[in-house]
């Protein structure tokens, strides 16, 4: 077949590139002057449909992997620099994590004892809960579901995990903050749960043993639960394995929540596996489903719950769609968001039929109607548009010069309007999962322009879910209903800059973008097909992460100057929604926080009853890293010190990173690479320090 192309010329990069430029000197307008009409778009992304097919067989999954994974198109519309930002893709290929390096056996080389301990070794501790200590928790979105991290307490003992092993540091009053157990996982350990007596830790591991069979994947997910009754000798109760890469997981009423992302290729089950001891399955193909048809690189997101009160039995769900990039979770459904980016081409092709309609011959139409009636059983969906779409390349080609320069200019505009209608160079589906202690069930499907930050871009809300995206030249908050349609939307937020953070308290939604001011912004939500901007701020620095602080003041972290220099900590009082004013602030030159753009919130420590806020931070002058203590109150901080983690003794040993901070009663601790600190909360002075090693 001869090679199709049908160029557009510098007319329409000079478009595409013009939208991707942003003004600095671009003054903020209300929003109300930029919003659109409240029109919800189409149901599709980019020019895929959205809704969910699900698939009655392992081979058609395979086909519509094989389908995705080809070149859609059999002829180029329009060309373009594959170097222009707006067609260009992120890789979100996981990171290669710790080699097993052995089968099972490994866990029975676990029950690591403190040799200094060896008299506890018989105990059962079961009288260890005969006083209630004060403790803090996770930080986490909302306050009854639960996030893994890497540090938790149950007030008695703290439970850490470093590398491939896990930690248990007795803590009860009296106690030595000793290690007390240990346990050597299969792998690199991303996060963990505590459930009374359980603790489950989700890692990742390469499959040297090919656990899996048939698996094209080196990487593989495992979650381990054990019974800690006797936090000397944890037992090892299950250990399940999945196909994929951990994203992150929730926990709900007892019930834990992983969320899991893997490439999919061809097999005889292509479905993700799971193996329990010598035993490995699929995820049967009635319980997966394709969202969309992604182009060239289709991906599987998988989602696994299990009970912690019994962990034996696991609930799946898989679906076939691009790579799941932000998790967020409420208490009725898991949503899962797919960012994708613009391209030309294949918009372009979404508009071929249209613009060879009138040339098409009645040959023509007879083929494409032919195909069209083709069972099911011989073309699949994704087979039958390719056939078709030959049927017009075929035409293409056939045309004189003349007819393809005038197809090349109403393509150059008909992508244009697209372009311009869209608002963003890219796009997100949102998928969801509804949830019911262990029962999954898959929901809708919707799309929303732009790219949403992280889980804090989505809130769910009186049966709406709230999004808020940063688009080429703005940002926006879109309101979608039970359908996940677009009902309201809020667009021209933030001209020429991004979003560095967004909170959802209620009925408001705060969010603070940046690129040379922080402009603090109040919108309300009260009427999710009314969006409006309520007020707005200018100060300079930027905050990273925003928390509520009471019910009229919202607690700001992030730096001083730029987006990464000095730290400045504010607090910004709303109870004039119209006027919001930064009532207190923290400011530091030498310190900078350490919020990483996924998870940093939960390394952070935020007690508005104790006036407890502890910040991980990096110090120029001191040249390490540590963790600021500050008391923050209603009228606001002071400063109580920084508790350094730098040392002759161990910095030979592993570079730090403050990673999570707890405190049970009136000691302080804060978790590194290497070591635990305790301090006390009177005066930060070094209680203990327990290496983990």
């Amino acid at each position: 077949m001869t090679q199709r192309i049908l160029l557009v010329g510098v007319a329409l990069m000079g478009l595409l590139c013009a939208g991707c430029a942003t003004s600095a000197a671009t003054p903020i307008k209300s929003a109300q002057e930029a919003q659109a009409v409240e029109v919800a778009p189409p149901r599709v992304v980019l020019g895929e449909e959205l809704a969910p097919r699900g698939f009655a067989s392992q081979a058609e999954i395979r086909s519509s992997i094989r389908a995705a994974s080809r070149q859609h198109s059999s002829c180029v519309v329009l060309s373009y620099s594959p170097a222009s930002r707006w067609s260009q893709r992120r890789d979100w290929s996981a990171r290669r994590g710790s080699s097993w390096g052995g089968n099972s056996s490994r866990f029975r080389r676990a029950n690591m004892i403190n040799d200094t301990l060896d008299a506890w070794a018989s105990s059962r501790f079961q009288n260890h809960k005969r006083y209630t200590p004060d403790f803090s928790r996770t930080n986490v979105q909302h306050l009854d579901i639960d996030e893994s991290h890497i540090i938790k307490t149950d007030g008695y003992f703290i439970y850490t995990i470093s590398g491939s092993s896990l930690f248990i540091v007795d803590v009860r009053r009296g106690k030595k903050n000793e290690v007390l157990g240990s346990v050597v996982l299969p792998g690199q350990a991303t996060g963990m749960f505590i459930k009374d007596d359980r603790v489950a830790v989700m890692g990742k591991f390469v499959d040297r043993h090919k656990l899996i069979a048939d698996s094209q994947h080196d990487r593989l997910t495992y979650v381990a639960v054990f019974d800690v009754g006797s936090r000397d000798k944890p037992k090892l109760l299950v250990r399940h394995v999945f196909e994929g890469r951990p994203i992150d997981a929730r926990m709900f009423n007892g019930v834990a929540y992983f969320v899991l992302g893997s490439r999919a290729f061809t097999r005889s089950k292509p479905a993700p596996a799971m193996a329990k001891g010598n035993h490995s399955r699929n995820i049967p193909a009635l319980q997966t489903v394709a969202y969309r048809q992604p182009r060239r690189a289709p991906s599987f997101a998988s989602v696994h719950a299990l009970r912690m009160a019994s962990p034996s039995k696991v609930s799946s769900k898989a679906v076939l769609m691009g790579n799941p990039t932000v998790v967020y979770m409420s208490k009725r459904s898991l949503y899962l968001a797919d960012t994708i980016s613009a391209s030309a081409a294949d918009m372009a092709m979404a508009l071929l039929p249209e613009l060879v309609a009138s040339h098409l011959t009645q040959a023509d139409h007879t083929l494409v109607a032919d195909i069209e009636n083709v069972g099911a059983n011989v073309f699949s969906p994704l087979e039958k548009h390719q056939k078709i779409t030959d049927v017009y390349c075929d035409r293409l080609d056939s045309l004189e010069s003349s007819q393809r320069d005038e197809l090349r200019r109403r393509a150059k505009v008909g992508v244009s309007e697209q372009l311009t209608k869209m608002g963003a160079f890219h796009a997100t589906a949102i998928h969801r999962i509804d949830i019911d202690g262990m029962d999954l069930s898959l929901g809708p499907s919707g799309q929303v322009p732009g790219t949403p930050l992280n889980q804090f871009s989505f809130d769910e809300h009186k049966g709406h879910l709230r999004v808020a995206t940063t688009r080429t030249r703005d940002n926006a908050v879109y309101a979608m209903n039970a359908s996940l349609d677009v009902v309201g939307k809020l667009e021209g937020l933030g001209k020429g800059e991004r979003i560095y953070a967004v909170r959802y308290m209620g009925e408001r939604v705060y969010l603070v973008t940046f690129r040379r001011v922080d402009p603090f912004y109040v919108v309300d939500a009260a009427v999710p097909t009314k969006l409006r901007e309520l007020g707005k701020l200018k100060i300079p620095g930027v905050s990273r992460y925003l928390h509520p602080y009471g019910a009229k003041k919202v607690l700001g972290i992030g730096s001083k100057v730029g987006a990464r220099r000095g730290l400045k900590i504010q607090l910004f009082d709303v109870s004039d929604v119209s006027s919001p004013r930064v009532s207190a602030s923290f400011v530091s030159d030498d310190l900078s926080p350490q919020i990483s753009r996924y998870y940093g919130h939960r390394a952070l420590l935020i007690d508005r009853p104790k006036r407890l806020l502890t910040v991980p931070v990096r110090s120029r002058k001191a040249r390490g890293v540590g963790v600021l203590v500050l008391d923050a109150g209603a009228n606001g901080f002071k400063r109580r010190g920084v508790i350094f983690h730098d040392g002759a003794q161990w910095t030979r040993i592993r570079t730090q990173n403050i990673q999570g901070t707890v405190y049970v009663d009136n000691v302080l601790f804060t978790r590194s690479n290497a070591m635990v600190k305790a301090s006390s909360l009177d005066d930060l002075s070094t209680v203990t320090t327990v290496f983990l090693k």
